[in-house]
């Protein structure tokens, strides 16, 4: 694990040939979190347009019922 001092630590990307960004390891960890939350959505949304159905997308539901 990472203590807090861990979390202000800075990452470099290069998303692009000579493109240099800068980010905190506790955003990236964030960021990674919120990524995968927005996917599940816009596979809910798609299930929902061509089946007309509803699922339960939480992750806390789904690791409870396991």
């Amino acid at each position: 694990g990472f203590d807090d001092a861990a979390l202000l630590d800075e990452v470099v990307a290069e998303p692009a040939q000579g493109m240099f960004l800068t980010f905190r390891r506790g955003e990236t960890m964030l960021q990674i979190a919120q990524h995968g939350t927005h996917h599940r959505a816009q596979a809910l949304n798609m299930l929902r347009r061509l089946a007309d159905i509803s699922l339960q997308m939480s992750i806390i539901v789904f690791t409870r019922r396991k």
